[in-house]
């Protein structure tokens, strides 16, 4: 994204949308009536508001005129969302196949992972300790102090398999997707590291 819009939103205010990342995807979807990914500029402006009340007028209109966020007068919530995030994600780690067989061609009974494959994810996850210390110190829909497994899905799997049309557990077994033997549960909104 290019220098001008980043200042015309402030790093501060940029910040703080991406700790409340889910309001904002809440409240969008709520006035999303068609289910099309698309609000007016002006209900994404009063979303904003919501979620960072001292965003400028100014500030968000320069954001719109200097991207392509905007579409037809709708702003994209997958392009906002890509942009808002767009330095925010960890790289892709280079062991992580970017080919696999696709989720659409292969049975969920064969989208596993081994134990040592997961606790292996996890931990490449972890070695990204600012953006880890981000996601433990913000309190959108958890308390402060650990990483739970909606931000580790948001900030590290959707952004890993971005655009591969494959799971984590595909790109991992790309060669030979495992069938699974057993399946463990973790409730999302709580400590990853507990799982």
């Amino acid at each position: 994204m290019a220098g001008p819009v980043e200042y015309a939103l402030g790093e501060t205010q940029r910040h703080m949308l991406r700790l409340r990342a889910d309001s904002v995807r809440e409240v969008f979807r709520q006035l999303d009536a068609e289910d099309n990914g698309l609000i007016r500029t002006e209900e994404m402006l009063n979303v904003l508001l919501q979620v960072c009340p001292d965003i400028s007028v100014e500030a968000f209109s320069q954001l719109l005129d200097e991207s392509d966020l905007c579409e037809d007068g709708n702003v994209n919530l997958q392009k906002f969302t890509d942009w808002l995030f767009s330095d925010e994600f960890a790289p892709r780690p280079v062991w992580l196949a970017t080919e696999g067989p696709g989720n659409m061609n292969v049975e969920p009974p064969k989208w596993a992972l081994t134990i040592s494959q997961w606790a292996a994810f996890v931990c490449a996850c972890t070695l990204h300790k600012e953006l880890w210390s981000v996601l433990e110190a913000s309190t959108d829909r958890k308390a402060a102090g650990h990483v739970n497994l909606y931000q580790l899905c948001d900030y590290f799997v959707r952004p890993w398999t971005r655009q591969t049309g494959n799971s984590i557990a595909l790109l991992m077994n790309s060669a030979e997707p495992l069938q699974t033997e057993l399946m463990l549960s973790h409730a999302w909104g709580e400590d990853i590291l507990q799982a």
